[in-house]
């Protein structure tokens, strides 16, 4: 994957996510939305950086699947998931580095 530039700066879109063992959600106070759900069976099992990530991944897909082209921040409370993130990737878990890929992938194929 091809190195992408953080972008800093006031962001177009400001999304909170957040994951626990019971679900996942998100809140866009900037497009006015939240949604959120539970996992689905087994996928509780998953770790929690795992689950963190994969609220972000939903998020992506859910509020920014029209976007291009913009400067979106996702709000975080979990330090691992914001790390995986930042450096695309690390090589202590396979899943979080799936999660982080497809995350990566997505955007950079929509110029986020």
């Amino acid at each position: 994957m091809t190195s992408a530039l953080i972008a800093r700066g006031h962001p177009d879109i400001v999304i909170k996510t957040d994951a626990s063992r019971l679900g996942w959600g998100y809140n866009c106070k900037t497009l006015g939305l939240s949604a959120g759900g539970p996992w689905l069976e087994g996928e509780d099992e998953f770790h929690i950086n795992v689950l963190e990530l994969k609220a972000v991944y939903f998020a992506l897909l859910s509020l920014c699947r029209d976007e291009q082209y913009s400067h979106v921040k996702f709000l975080i409370d979990n330090t691992t998931a914001v790390a995986y993130i930042r450096e695309q990737g690390c090589s202590r878990s396979l899943q979080c580095n799936e999660f982080t890929k497809k995350i990566w992938l997505w955007a950079y194929d929509k110029n986020l």
